[in-house]
């Protein structure tokens, strides 16, 4: 469980990195549009599906199914953080958007595909009576890696924090020897990178000597074993088709085969045997083509099914009216003036009691049927939304500490935790449904199919949306309340007072219209006409049977 929770949490450290920590120092230098350009980074994480299937059928067995792909991967994304670590600085302190952004996708696809594998690895390296810890040690792995190149990171980046906290504590000075007081932080972007890339290449080769992977071969079973448990009497005969084909899997490969053997790499129609014998102990490429040709074929089944594009329909669209307020309320804040630092903090105060609503939200979820905490879900977390937009619009600019602005930042703590509670409740009913009508004869392939449209209700709109706040705020030259034409000013608010052609020519810059309150608040009102749409929509697809969930060749044939 250790190496498991390990694993996601050098996933999450250049996650943290690319969703987290470079937003808030590059918001500084970019402008929301050129946000949204960088947010593309995020994009494999999101995809990762198109290539699930090949990091699932095509390994070597002597090395270890998982192990096949985690370290070459994981040193790969070492061999990038420790060479390119300089390089970032400079792109950064240049506010290179393009470039940076082309890295970042690097970083975080190497990660997506390491992330497949390790979901994969999850089945075998828990007992099959602790599987159902595997999104627990997911959940504490990811955020650990997240905040510790998010919170932590930034913190220990800036000069002011590390003054007043660190070096001014004369005990952790004496035990780390430093100043009274410096310019600049405990640490830099290039510094922390590539303290990573060598940290990353010591686990990673540790783990490549040290442990041995177990029996490829129980990955099906596992599988099955869980849906026996999760689901009822039709289910589990699907479940017994896994285990069949598993068990015609292991009598046809011998101990140096290459194919994958668990579910997602199943051939429909029974011909997972035959394709497997056909082989010849994994050295037949034509054979191995035809599982991954397989799998895909068998997605896209799926992917044409009228229930699917019904769900489809919610999943793409059910963030719509948070997004603004979630993604760029933070950016907000920082172009106001208020402190990376102690906006960073607060997300790591927030943190265990994060954690502890998670377990309530999940136990409520989990007990009722999806449709009650989602929708319950979905309109708290609207509610917050607006809050959190008119909470963004009144905080007082150049907030810097929790001492000086407590019940400010205690109300954004606040709907920072309720909207993580909704959240995880929205979360957490989604994934009871995803399990519920998933196909156990696909294995993850349907889950990760569901996940990724999911996830693309994220990624997609972002770019239009912060193009969107970019267009819509509206800045204007002044002179004693006089419009000057022919002078531009900036679109941020701290760049309002610098130097630019407005303030050259010795008038005042004025920002008429705020582009990110006007799409937050026009976005929270879609959300409420969605809302409406889901309370009708969701029952009558939570009511659908099973079959209208499965493709033609899918497991009922199999069964």
């Amino acid at each position: 469980m250790a190496l498991l929770v390990l694993l996601y949490a050098m996933q999450g450290i250049p996650l943290g990195l690319t969703m987290g920590a470079m937003p808030f120092l590059l918001q500084a230098k970019l402008s929301m549009t050129q946000m949204g350009i960088f947010s593309m980074a995020g994009y494999p994480y999101s995809f990762k599906l198109l290539w699930s299937p090949i990091v699932d059928c095509v390994y070597s067995a002597a090395f270890g199914r998982r192990k096949s792909w985690i370290v070459p991967v994981q040193l790969a994304s070492s061999a990038l953080l420790i060479c390119g670590a300089g390089w970032i600085q400079e792109q950064y302190e240049a506010g290179a958007v393009v470039p940076l952004t082309v890295l970042f996708f690097f970083f975080v696809l190497l990660a997506a595909t390491q992330d497949i594998a390790v979901d994969g690895w999850a089945l075998t390296l828990l007992p099959p009576h602790h599987i159902e810890y595997a999104s627990t040690c997911q959940t504490l792995g990811m955020n650990t890696g997240y905040f510790t190149s998010f919170t932590i990171f930034l913190a220990l980046s800036n000069a002011e924090f590390c003054n007043k906290y660190i070096r001014a504590n004369t005990t952790l000075a004496g035990l780390l020897h430093l100043q009274p007081s410096h310019p600049e932080g405990l640490v830099s972007l290039k510094g922390y990178i590539g303290f990573w890339g060598w940290a990353f290449t010591a686990l990673t080769l540790a783990i490549a000597v040290f442990k041995q992977e177990e029996d490829h071969l129980a990955d099906s079973a596992a599988a099955a074993a869980v849906a026996e448990a999760a689901e009822g009497p039709q289910q589990q005969q699907r479940a017994a088709a896994t285990k069949r084909a598993g068990r015609a899997k292991s009598k046809g490969n011998s101990g140096s085969a290459n194919i994958g053997a668990d579910a997602q790499c199943l051939l429909p129609n029974g011909d997972a045997a035959a394709a497997v014998g056909e082989a010849g102990g994994g050295d037949d490429w034509s054979s191995r083509w035809r599982e991954i040709r397989a799998a895909y074929v068998q997605l896209w089944e799926v992917v044409q099914l009228p229930a699917i594009w019904g769900l489809s329909a919610l999943l793409l669209s059910y963030r719509l009216g948070v997004l603004p307020a979630e993604s760029a309320a933070s950016l907000k804040l920082l172009d106001k003036g208020v402190a990376k630092e102690a906006l960073a903090a607060l997300v790591l105060v927030q943190f265990p009691v994060e954690l502890a609503s998670a377990v309530i939200a999940g136990r409520w979820a989990s007990s009722h049927s999806p449709y009650q905490p989602f929708m319950a879900g979905y309109f708290v977390r609207l509610l917050m939304a607006v809050l959190l937009t008119a909470l963004a619009r009144a905080f007082p600019p150049g907030a810097s500490s929790f001492m000086e602005h407590s019940s400010w930042f205690g109300a954004l703590s606040a709907i920072g935790l309720v909207t993580s509670f909704s959240s995880t409740l929205m979360f957490t009913a989604l994934g009871s449904f995803f399990n519920r009508i998933s196909d156990p004869v696909m294995g993850g392939a349907y889950l990760t199919l569901l996940n990724t449209i999911a996830n693309m209700g994220i990624i997609l709109p972002k770019i239009g949306l912060y193009t969107a706040m970019d267009w819509l705020t509206v800045s204007s030259c002044r002179a004693g309340g006089a419009l000057v034409p022919g002078l531009t000013c900036p679109k941020k608010i701290r760049e309002l007072a610098g130097s630019n052609a407005c303030t050259i020519a010795g008038h005042t810059c004025q920002l008429d219209m705020d582009g990110f309150y006007s799409v937050s608040f026009a976005m929270a009102c879609v959300g409420l006409l969605l809302g409406l749409v889901f309370a009708r929509l969701f029952p009558r697809l939570t009511r659908l049977p099973l079959e209208r969930w499965r493709a033609k060749h899918g497991s009922l044939k199999a069964a």
